[in-house]
C-alpha cells in the first residue's frame, strides 16, 4: 500500500541520563515513510481503499543502549504508526479520517470539487496542496495527466455522480486530446504510407517530386475506410498495399517499364526484411498481384474482416451505456477528444467495464471517426433522418447506396445509439410527421417535377394566382394516376411539397381555371424525358409505367424532404440523368427534396 506523510512531527523523551540516538532526524526525514508503506501492506492487505486521516498518534520506545541499527528503528517506528491508522480506521463516524473507495475515487472527487470551487476548503485533499499555486485550469491538467493510468475509472465516478461534463468544460483542447491519447487518423497512417513510398523507391521508383506527404496523407485517408488496427499484422499489410496501389493509380509513383513482377519483388526484398511488423506473406502475395498490372490485384476489401468479435461487442455495450443516458455526447464534432472521453467514461461506468481492454480507445476512436465521414457525407441528412424515425436498416441502406465503406457500416451497425447520439441538433423528423414515415402510393411522381422548373413554371405561377405549390401538387397527383387519388390525396406527395394536411383535391384544377393540369403533366413528363438516355422518345404510358408510378415512403427532416423510392430496373438511367440528385429549389418549394431508392 502506497503512503504519503504529508507532516511527521515527533518528541523525544530520554530516560535520565540517555543520549538520543545519532541519526534520529535522518531515520525519520528518509526511512519512516518506506518502512511505513510495509507496515500498512500488513496491516491492510490489498484493500484498495484511499485512506485520508487528519492526525495520527503513536508512542514508540528505544532501548538506547541496544544500539539498534536505524532501519530497526524505523520498522519499529512505522508499526506502531499502522496500528494507530488501523485502529483510527476501524473507528466508524471518525471526523479525522476520509475513506476512498480506491485512488481514482480520491481523484475524480478532487477534480470534482476543484471545478466547483470548493477542493481547497476540504482537509483531506492536502496530498494535492502543493498544486494549489497552479490555478483551477492547470491544478486540474496536472492531476489528471499524472493519474492518466487510471483515467477510465476517473471518468467513470464522475459520471456516476454528474460531475463529467463541468470537468471536460474546464480543460483546453490540447489537454482533452492528450488525455485521450489519441493520434489523428492521418498520423496513425504516416508509418504506413512510409512503407508504401520505401517500397516504391526500392523496385525502381522515381523519388516523390511535386506532392507533399500531407496530401498523399488526406488522399490515403479519403480511399480508405479509416486506419487499420495496430494489432493486426495482416490488416496492417493491407493497408500498405491500400497506400501503394493508391501512389501508383495517382501517378504519384511509376515502376520501370518492362519490368516483371518477379524482378521488382525481388528489388524490394531488402526493404520487405525490415518491415517484419506487417503480414509479409500476405504484403508479398499482393504485391505480385499489384505489379502484374493494372487490375491485376482483386479488391478483397469486401472479404476483409474489418473488426473483430470483442470490438463488436465492446460497441454493443457503448450503445447500451449512451441508449441508459450515461453520457450526452456533442453532434457538433462527432470525433472530438470530448466525444471520445464521454465513451471511455460510459464504458467503464457500464456493468462491464470494460474500458481497461486494450481494444476500447481504439475501437472508440474508430467509430467516431466513422460517424465523423458519415456526418460530411452526401447520406448524412436522410441517414439522421432514417435513424430519427426508427429505421435502422434504412438508414444502413441508405448509406451503402451513397458509398460509405463497408468496413464503417460495420461500426455503425453495431452501434446505432451512439449514432443517433451524435446526429446534430434538430436532425429529426419534424413537424406533423414525427417519429413516423408516411407510405406514399405514388411517391415517384415527384421525380419528373424538377422539369417544371426548367419550364420556368415557377416564374408564371409568381406572375400571378395560384400559387406554385398547388400547381405542382396538382400536376404530381395527375403524374401519379388513380393511385395518388384514392381512396384519398397522396399524403406524402402533400407532405413533400410544404403541405401539412393533403388540400382539398378538386380546389387545386379549380384554382387554375382555364388551364389544363393534364396538358400541364404531360408538357412537364416530355420536358423531364428528354434526359433519359434511349427513351426520349418513349411514349407518356411507357414513362408513367416503368419510371414515374410507384410507391415510396416520404419523411421531412431538418429542413428538407426526404423520398424513398420503390427500386425499377431502369434507375441506372435516372442516376446517369442526375434524377435521383437533390433538387434544391428552395425559393419556390417549402422544403428541398432529396432522392434514395430502397435497396436490401
Amino acid at each position: 500500500m502506497e503512503s504519503r506523510i504529508g507532516h511527521l512531527h515527533y518528541r523525544v523523551r530520554l530516560a535520565r541520563g540517555a543520549r538520543a540516538p545519532a541519526g534520529l532526524e535522518e531515520v525519520a526525514r528518509e526511512r519512516v515513510g518506506e518502512a511505513l508503506g510495509a507496515a500498512l501492506d500488513a496491516a491492510f492487505g490489498d484493500d484498495p481503499a484511499v485512506y485520508v486521516l487528519r492526525s495520527i498518534r503513536a508512542d514508540v520506545a528505544v532501548d538506547v543502549s541496544a544500539r539498534q541499527p536505524d532501519r530497526v528503528v524505523a520498522e519499529r517506528w512505522a508499526e506502531r504508526l499502522a496500528s494507530a491508522i488501523a485502529r483510527a480506521v476501524a473507528e466508524e463516524g471518525d471526523d479525522g479520517v476520509a475513506r476512498f473507495e480506491d485512488e481514482a475515487e480520491f481523484v475524480a472527487r478532487f477534480a470534482g470539487d476543484l471545478v466547483d470551487g470548493v477542493a481547497w476548503e476540504r482537509w483531506f485533499y492536502g496530498a494535492f496542496a502543493e498544486l494549489r499555486p497552479l490555478g483551477r485550469a492547470a491544478a486540474l491538467r496536472a492531476v489528471l495527466l499524472e493519474h492518466r493510468d487510471d483515467l477510465s475509472e476517473i471518468l467513470a465516478w464522475l459520471v456516476r455522480h454528474g460531475s463529467l461534463e463541468r470537468v471536460l468544460a474546464a480543460l483546453d483542447s490540447h489537454t482533452l486530446a492528450t488525455l485521450g491519447l489519441r493520434q489523428s487518423e492521418p498520423e496513425l497512417l504516416r508509418p504506413l504510407l512510409a512503407a508504401a513510398v520505401r517500397i516504391a523507391a526500392a523496385v525502381g521508383a522515381p523519388p516523390l517530386t511535386g506532392v507533399s506527404v500531407d496530401d498523399l496523407l488526406g488522399r490515403q485517408l479519403q480511399a480508405s475506410s479509416g486506419v487499420p488496427s495496430w494489432r493486426d499484422r495482416g490488416a496492417l499489410a493491407d493497408a500498405v498495399l491500400d497506400a501503394l496501389e493508391m501512389l501508383l493509380r495517382e501517378h504519384v509513383v511509376t515502376l520501370p517499364a518492362g519490368e516483371p513482377a518477379d524482378a521488382l519483388l525481388e528489388r524490394a526484398e531488402p526493404v520487405l526484411a525490415e518491415l517484419d511488423w506487417l503480414d509479409l506473406d500476405r504484403l508479398t502475395e499482393g504485391m505480385a498481384e499489384l505489379f502484374a498490372g493494372p487490375g491485376a490485384r482483386p479488391d478483397r476489401s469486401a472479404a476483409r474482416p474489418a473488426h473483430r468479435p470483442p470490438q463488436l461487442d465492446l460497441l454493443g455495450e457503448l450503445a447500451a451505456a449512451v441508449r441508459a443516458g450515461s453520457v450526452t455526447l456533442d453532434g457538433r464534432d462527432p470525433a472530438s477528444a470530448s466525444n471520445f472521453l464521454r465513451l471511455l467514461a460510459a464504458l467503464a461506468a457500464g456493468p462491464g467495464r470494460r474500458s481497461r481492454d486494450r481494444d476500447a480507445p481504439e475501437t472508440i476512436a474508430a467509430l467516431l471517426a466513422a460517424v465523423d465521414r458519415v456526418a460530411s457525407h452526401s447520406a448524412a441528412t436522410e441517414a439522421w433522418a432514417l435513424l430519427a424515425a426508427g429505421d435502422e436498416p434504412g438508414a444502413w441502406r441508405r448509406c451503402a447506396a451513397a458509398g460509405v465503406p463497408a468496413a464503417d457500416l460495420e461500426l455503425l451497425r453495431a452501434a446505432p445509439d451512439v449514432v443517433r447520439a451524435l446526429a446534430p441538433a434538430g436532425a429529426g423528423v419534424q413537424g406533423s410527421h414525427a417519429s413516423r414515415w408516411i407510405d406514399s402510393p405514388s411517391a415517384g411522381a415527384l421525380l419528373p417535377l424538377r422539369a417544371a422548373f426548367d419550364l420556368r413554371i415557377p416564374e408564371l405561377a409568381a406572375a400571378g394566382d395560384p400559387p406554385f405549390p398547388e400547381l405542382l401538387l396538382a400536376v404530381a397527383l395527375c403524374l401519379g394516376g388513380p393511385s395518388a387519388l384514392e381512396p384519398r390525396p397522396d399524403a406524402g406527395l402533400s407532405a413533400a411539397l410544404g403541405f401539412e394536411q393533403p388540400p382539398n383535391v378538386q380546389a387545386l384544377p379549380e384554382a387554375w381555371a382555364g388551364e389544363s393540369i393534364d396538358d400541364i403533366a404531360g408538357t412537364v413528363l416530355r420536358a423531364w424525358a428528354q434526359w433519359l438516355r434511349g427513351f426520349a422518345d418513349s411514349s407518356s404510358a411507357f414513362l408513367l409505367e416503368r419510371f414515374v408510378r410507384r410507391p415510396g415512403r416520404v419523411a421531412v427532416v431538418h429542413g428538407r424532404a426526404i423520398v424513398e423510392l420503390e427500386p425499377r430496373p431502369l434507375d441506372l438511367l435516372l442516376e446517369m440523368a442526375g434524377y435521383l440528385d437533390p433538387l434544391e429549389r428552395e425559393a419556390y418549394l417549402r422544403y428541398s427534396i432529396d432522392f434514395t431508392l430502397a435497396r436490401g
